[in-house]
């Protein structure tokens, strides 16, 4: 399984009103990407809104004591599984590159000298929508 978004500055649905998760401070406009994967059941009403790799805003996450949702700006009032997203750093960057480019390409990377010259997100998913297999390498 992938490492999938933080849970930290979410509401803790099961506490007093308005306790937070490991922050005080509200996650909104945190961006993650949708991994379509992780989510068992959940995953078909999420493929309703989103594509794999979709990059989303976080409006607000619900901490649960089994689950946790997460609400988006573009799609506000409609709560999705977070085990289904993986976060992106504040900068832009993704936080683990090797490991969400593998996710976004089948497996596949980039060879690491050009992996650092698309570590900014939008640059990674404009450059795997052109590549094919026979420009990347193979993870064993």
């Amino acid at each position: 399984m992938s490492k999938t978004m933080s849970l930290k500055g979410g509401l803790i649905m099961y506490a007093g009103f308005g306790e937070r998760y490991q922050s005080d401070e509200s996650q909104e406009g945190r961006k993650v990407i949708y991994l379509q994967k992780n989510g068992f059941d959940h995953q078909e009403y999420a493929n309703e809104y989103f594509k794999k790799n979709d990059i989303l805003t976080i409006k607000e996450i619900y901490v649960g004591r089994s689950s946790t949702e997460v609400e988006f700006v573009e799609y506000p009032n409609k709560r999705f599984n977070t085990v289904m997203f993986a976060d992106l750093n504040a900068g832009g960057y993704v936080r683990n590159t090797g490991e969400i480019l593998a996710e976004l390409h089948n497996d596949f990377v980039l060879p690491k000298k050009d992996a650092e010259k698309f570590l900014d997100t939008t640059k990674i998913i404009e450059k795997l929508n052109t590549l094919d297999s026979a420009n990347l390498y193979k993870i064993k």
